[in-house]
Parts: C-alpha cells; sequence; structure tokens
C-alpha cells in the first residue's frame, strides 16, 4: 500500500514537472556557431570569420581577459583611432555585438561604454592578425602542383589564451 501511494506521489509529481517542461521553448544550449571581427587600424582594414572553434575560443577568450573597469568618462565615438567590431552568433540565432575603440574602451550591445586596459586593448589586432579567416589558406611558403611544397605547422604559444600563433616550417 505504501508502494502504491509513493508511485502516485512520484507520478504527479513527474506530470506537474513535464508540465512545466512543455511550457519552454527553444534550445535549452546555445553555442557560439561564429564569430566576425572586422577591424580598422591604422588605415587596414581586416575582415575575419571564424566557424572553427580554436580560432572562435581565441576571441572569446580575449573577450573575457578584459575584464572592463568602470564606465567611460568620455564619448570614444568621437576619439580618432582604431575601431573593431565582433559580432558573436549563437545557435539560437541571437548576436551579441562588441565594439572596441582605440584599445581602450569596449562597448557591448549599444550599452555602456567602458574602460578597458589599454595593454590589453592592443592584443586584438595581434590575434586577429595571426588568424585568417576559416576557409582561406595564408599566402606563404611555396606551393606548386607536382612540385615543391613547404609545409607549415601553426603552434599556439600561449594556449590559454588561444594566441599568438607560431609558424614553424616542418619541411618539403
Amino acid at each position: 500500500m505504501k508502494r502504491a501511494g509513493k508511485l502516485c506521489a512520484m507520478l504527479c509529481l513527474l506530470a506537474v514537472l513535464s508540465g512545466c517542461g512543455c511550457q519552454k521553448s527553444g534550445p535549452l544550449v546555445t553555442v557560439v556557431e561564429k564569430v566576425e571581427v572586422v577591424s580598422h587600424h591604422g588605415g587596414e582594414i581586416l575582415n575575419r570569420t571564424y566557424t572553427k572553434s580554436g580560432k572562435m575560443t581565441a576571441v572569446l577568450n580575449y573577450l573575457r581577459w578584459l575584464r572592463p573597469a568602470h564606465r567611460a568618462d568620455c564619448d570614444p565615438e568621437q576619439i580618432p583611432g582604431d575601431d573593431y567590431t565582433i559580432t558573436v552568433t549563437l545557435s539560437d540565432g541571437q548576436q551579441e555585438i562588441y565594439r572596441q575603440k582605440t584599445n581602450g574602451y569596449l562597448q557591448k550591445n549599444d550599452g555602456r561604454w567602458e574602460n578597458i586596459d589599454p595593454e590589453k586593448g592592443i592584443m586584438l589586432y595581434e590575434i586577429i592578425s595571426q588568424m585568417e579567416s576559416d576557409g582561406e589558406v595564408p599566402a606563404v611558403g611555396t606551393d606548386v602542383l607536382d612540385g615543391p611544397c613547404t609545409q607549415y605547422r601553426y603552434d599556439l604559444l600561449r594556449p590559454a589564451f588561444g594566441w599568438p600563433l607560431q609558424k614553424t616550417e616542418v619541411g618539403e
């Protein structure tokens, strides 16, 4: 008899919980599908699109590492200098947009501008200048069909941050 009571209570609880679970819509977990970076650095424009985990992680770790300090006391839009836009596309279709201005200011999703350490801010250009967009082959070394071919290996020097890359020739 006690077993029947416990079983009935568990079934009632399961029915209530499953009813609540049915109210939710969309994925329970969202993941990053793509990271795009547009850089206006010293007159040079770089457009990068990353879909591979290692490259996306390098940019995302950079954003986590910045740790904005406090609200900016000026309008960075009025300051000439480098300008970066980082668009993070999630699996549910949502986007997070980060803007970095003059290596000293960061804004997320049209929010307020915050100060960042300029010594950390300069690293974004270093990261993206060393990582080509996914699907692109960097034009380095020689490559001739049915002839000599120089092979390179790319190693992360600081894996915790996913950067910088070191290029090493490994043979022909």
